[in-house]
């Protein structure tokens, strides 16, 4: 992941987050156990499009270092708040979602790509380029 984007490359990341997931594009293939040949089983795990991860990492910097969104009130109570209330979040709400995504799948993987399935990370996407105009900078 490019720590060093500005924030109109951050605003792009997000908007080819949108782009890709609007056009049907999952974003994230399953890699189910396996065995070696020495018997050991892997784990099985989710493999992320790096426009998905860094799209969600991009909207977290310029949401929250650039334009200072509020987020911390709304964290914590993500969790009462139903995704419906997604296109009418405020700029802080909207930072609290992007960081609850890309904290929480670390915790709870999976957690990403069953958002990508019920809608919920292309609406975050949408009502952020509803909210956010593309810095010059």
């Amino acid at each position: 992941m490019n720590y060093n984007k500005t924030p109109a490359q951050q605003w792009d990341g997000v908007r080819e987050l949108h782009d890709q997931l609007a056009a049907g594009n999952q974003g994230y293939r399953l890699v189910p156990p396996s065995k070696n040949k020495d018997g050991v089983t892997a784990l099985g795990s989710i493999n992320y499009a790096d426009w998905l991860w860094e799209g969600i990492w991009d909207g977290i910097n310029l949401l929250k270092n650039h334009l200072n969104g509020d987020w911390e009130p709304y964290y914590h109570d993500l969790d009462d708040f139903p995704t419906e209330t997604i296109p009418q979040a405020s700029i802080g709400e909207l930072t609290a979602w992007f960081i609850l995504f890309g904290n929480r799948e670390r915790i709870n993987e999976g957690l990403i790509s069953s958002a990508v399935d019920d809608g919920t990370i292309l609406a975050l996407s949408k009502r952020f380029l509803e909210l956010v105009d593309r810095p010059t900078f």
